[in-house]
């Protein structure tokens, strides 16, 4: 059985990719900032839950440490968490660091 980590889990578009990885049969692994919709998507899905973070390293790396304990196999990490924004810009005046070719 493949064991996906799938970060920022607890909503939009990590949550429903959750939903959809769930429905492939694919075990879930699910990160999130916030303890309470970690908590209820994880359960829904029959998943474990962790809740982390991913502004804060002590708090990733305190994450990185339990994961390596808890699941001696981890087949994929899907990084889901959050974006950045240089200096905090407002998303109005935030580019993107790519450009795509098509």
């Amino acid at each position: 059985m493949t064991t996906v980590v799938l970060t920022g889990a607890s909503s939009g578009l990590g949550a429903r990719t959750a939903h959809r990885l769930h429905s492939k049969g694919i075990q879930l692994i699910i990160v999130g900032r916030d303890t309470v919709r970690t908590t209820a998507i994880a359960k829904e899905l029959g998943a474990t839950g962790y809740t982390a973070d991913f502004a804060h390293l002590n708090q990733v790396r305190s994450l990185a440490s339990t994961l390596i304990r808890a699941h001696p196999r981890i087949d994929v990490l899907a990084a889901n968490a959050g974006g950045c924004r240089p200096g905090g810009a407002p998303l109005t005046a935030w580019r993107p660091p790519f450009k795509s070719t098509r």
